[in-house]
């Protein structure tokens, strides 16, 4: 497992707290400015390939593209 595959998990799964409750963060899939996916909660990185998915199993595949950053306060994915 990659350094920015192991920070993607720990990120969404430790994202935010409320009260002592875990709650869920889901975050907008961002490509060259434009909002690409919404409700992003898994995202998994195979070779160049990105898959997200929702919450409700809604998945999509980016192809040719890696995660640039993910930003929990911004709840926001880059791709590049």
């Amino acid at each position: 497992m990659r350094l920015h595959e192991r920070s993607l998990i720990g990120a969404i799964r430790f994202c935010s707290f409320s009260r002592s409750e875990q709650s869920m963060c889901e975050l907008k899939v961002l490509r060259k400015n434009q909002v690409v996916f919404e409700n992003a909660v898994y995202a998994k990185v195979e070779g160049t390939k990105v898959t997200v998915r929702d919450v409700l199993g809604v998945s999509k595949v980016f192809d040719n593209c890696e995660i640039a950053e993910v930003d929990i306060g911004k709840e926001r994915l880059l791709l590049k």
